[in-house]
Parts: C-alpha cells; sequence; structure tokens
C-alpha cells in the first residue's frame, strides 16, 4: 500500500501480489494475471494490465492502459484505452480514446477519442465522443454517439448517433429503437 503523498519508480506487479495506490505514484506498471491494483489518486504513466485493476472514482491514470485482465475505471484514464483482450467496465472518462481488438466493454461513461473497434463487443449506453470505427466485432449502442458510425462489423443501435453513418460491405446495421 503507497500510502505515501509520492512514490517513483516502475513497477512489476505478479503472483497475486496487491498494490493499494493512495498517494501519486510516478511510474510504469505492470500488472501481471493473478495480480492486483487499486488506484485511488494518481498514477503519473502507463499500466499494462493482464490481472485485475481498478482506477476508482476521482482517480486518474495519465497514460495508456493497456487491457487484457479484468479493468475498472470509475476514475479518469488520460492516455486512452488499447484493450486486446480481457474486460473494462468504464463508468468515468476515457481520453484520447478506446482501441478494442478483443474482449467486452462495457461503457456507462465517457469515451473522448472515439472508438475503434476491431474485435470483441462493446455495449455502450454512456456517450461516444468523435466516433465509432467498427472494422469487425459488435457494437451495442443505446447511449449517444458524437461523430457518426464507419461501420464493416455488426452494430445494434438506439438513442443517438450525431453524425453520418457509412455501412460497408457485408457489414449489418440494426436500429434497435428510436434513433
Amino acid at each position: 500500500t503507497n500510502t505515501l503523498s509520492t512514490w517513483a519508480g516502475a513497477l512489476t506487479n505478479q503472483n497475486g501480489g496487491l498494490v493499494d495506490n493512495q498517494g501519486t505514484w510516478t511510474g510504469n506498471a505492470t500488472n501481471l494475471a493473478g495480480a492486483t491494483i487499486i488506484n485511488r489518486t494518481a498514477i503519473v504513466g502507463s499500466v499494462k494490465n493482464a490481472g485485475s485493476l481498478s482506477n476508482n472514482f476521482r482517480a486518474t491514470i495519465s497514460d495508456a492502459v493497456t487491457n487484457s485482465g479484468t479493468l475498472t475505471n470509475g476514475g479518469t484514464l488520460n492516455g486512452g484505452l488499447i484493450q486486446t483482450s480481457g474486460s473494462t467496465n468504464n463508468s468515468g472518462t476515457i481520453n484520447l480514446g478506446a482501441n478494442i481488438s478483443g474482449g467486452t466493454v462495457s461503457n456507462t461513461g465517457i469515451i473522448n477519442g472515439g472508438l475503434l473497434l476491431s474485435s470483441g463487443t462493446v455495449t455502450s449506453s454512456g456517450t461516444i465522443n468523435a466516433g465509432a470505427n467498427v472494422t469487425s466485432g459488435t457494437l451495442n449502442t443505446t447511449g449517444t454517439i458524437n461523430g457518426g458510425v464507419t461501420n464493416s462489423g455488426i452494430v445494434n443501435a438506439s438513442n443517438r448517433i450525431n453524425g453520418a453513418i457509412t455501412n460497408q460491405g457485408s457489414s449489418l446495421f440494426t436500429v434497435t429503437s428510436n434513433l
């Protein structure tokens, strides 16, 4: 547990380890499968997560988060999200976009910088700003997408898409309710 006001250095968390950050941590982190990081305040650096990562309400991670484990974000990810597998539950804010190439994402918060979905499933009742580009995979949206949608996969949409919709190739775009 880091309860100090500041801590600096790189971290590799493994073998069931638990890091509970309650101060300002400056450095990049690698969180291996079976390990847990809880961020309650600030991580000034990037995090590669194959375990369990929780970024709590009002907490921030300044650089990119690369996820192949389980990510729960109630705070702010300022460097965007890169997900190759695993799962993400976002009720906070992701800045610089989300690039999803596998796994599942549930968004009830805000994604600024757009969504690129090349595989996996994204379910959003929140807001996606700067549009969505679905090259493969499934996007289920009952929230708001500002900036339009380009689809080469599967999109199931209701509520609001503010921008052009481009449906191409053998893709499927289904309006599930009022749009």
